[in-house]
């Protein structure tokens, strides 16, 4: 976890400094290494999946979104009214993929 957790500290601190930092990686080292700050990376994701109909796509990111989020401390959640939002896209992708079980 902590190498993973170090690649994407590397990979956000090239972002800051004018190189363009790829939100995928982004999302997989902060995801793999069990870090919140993958949150608004996953989200980030989502929205551009969902913009382009890639249904099956933001379920698998919405669902590491949500049990990443379980997984973090209290203070480091989103808010609830985000959970919401997340489970409520969740539901319509599964939908639109007729997959109940998601």
């Amino acid at each position: 976890r902590e190498l993973h957790r170090k690649i994407a500290v590397l990979l956000e601190d090239e972002g800051k400094a004018g190189k363009e930092a790829d939100a995928s990686s982004l999302a997989h080292h902060y995801t793999k290494a069990e870090d919140p700050r993958a949150l608004k990376y996953l989200a980030a994701l989502t929205q551009d999946a969902l913009s382009k109909s890639a249904f099956r796509k933001c379920i698998f990111l919405l669902t590491d979104a949500l049990h990443l989020n379980r997984m973090s401390k209290v203070d480091e959640r989103v808010p609830l009214t985000q959970q919401v939002v997340w489970l409520t896209v969740l539901a319509f992708c599964s939908l639109s993929v007729g997959d109940m079980d998601a």
